[in-house]
């Protein structure tokens, strides 16, 4: 965490450069031009509990299981899972560790983080906004 830095913005942190190109590396996935649409207008609102990082683990796990599940769309759970977690840019970062706490947490808080993401964002994002019209 950068010193000066306000204890909330010094976990998360755009990652993508750190990730070589899909084609360099063996078993490695690329994000598709809709996906990369909407992980540039999400990772803006994912710089809270290391969420850049996490969206894009889920995303990987579920590239892998979504063949596995029957019914399962890729294209509408691969691209939904990038924005999953933006809601938790709306609540305090003072209350973000409280909310997700172990033995209880704060239910009220998880399910804020649920409505403010990508289900009713804000104005000043959509995931919809990236889908070709």
């Amino acid at each position: 965490m950068e010193p000066d830095a306000p204890p909330h913005v010094g976990y998360a942190h755009d990652v993508t450069e750190r990730i070589p190109p899909a084609t360099r590396v063996a078993g490695v996935f690329g994000l598709s031009a809709l996906e990369r649409r909407i992980w540039a207008r999400a990772k803006a609102f994912l710089a809270v509990r290391d969420d850049d990082v996490h969206s894009l683990y889920a995303y990987g796990i579920a590239r892998q299981l979504v063949p596995l599940v029957p019914g399962a769309d890729p294209d509408v759970v691969l691209p939904a899972i990038l924005p999953h977690d933006t809601g938790w840019s709306q609540v305090p970062p003072e209350l973000v560790l409280a909310a997700i706490a172990q033995g209880g947490g704060r239910p009220d808080l998880v399910r804020a983080h649920e409505v403010e993401g990508p289900a009713s964002p804000p104005t000043s994002w959509s995931p919809l906004a990236a889908l070709p019209r």
